[in-house]
C-alpha cells in the first residue's frame, strides 16, 4: 500500500502548469492569476466604508434578550478613514 506523499508525488511528477497566457477580463471567471494583478489608480479615490458596524463588550450584553432588552450608551463615531483607535471601549454603562 502507497502513503498519501507517494500517490501525491506520482499524480504531481504526471502533470506540469499550464503555459502563462493572456485573456480578456470577461474571459477570466474561473482562472487563477500567475502574476500580481495591479490597478493603475486607488478607487474609489477617496476613504469609503463597505459596511457600518458597532463594538461591545460581551459581557455588557450577556444577559440581553427580548424580553429583558440591554441599552447601551453610544460613546463615539468613527467615519471611514478615521482613527477608531481614538475611543477605548470600557465597561457599558446601560441607560433607559
Amino acid at each position: 500500500m502507497r502513503s498519501l506523499a507517494e500517490h501525491r508525488a506520482t499524480i504531481l511528477a504526471a502533470v506540469r502548469p499550464l503555459a502563462p497566457r493572456d485573456c480578456p477580463l470577461s474571459a477570466c471567471r474561473g482562472l487563477v492569476t500567475c502574476v500580481d494583478v495591479v490597478a493603475a489608480v486607488d478607487l474609489p479615490g477617496f476613504d469609503n466604508s463597505a459596511m457600518d458596524g458597532y463594538a461591545v463588550r460581551s459581557a455588557d450584553v450577556a444577559g440581553a434578550s427580548t424580553d429583558t432588552p440591554v441599552v447601551l450608551r453610544v460613546i463615539g463615531e468613527v467615519a471611514a478613514g478615521g482613527d477608531a483607535a481614538a475611543y477605548t471601549l470600557g465597561v457599558g454603562r446601560p441607560s433607559g
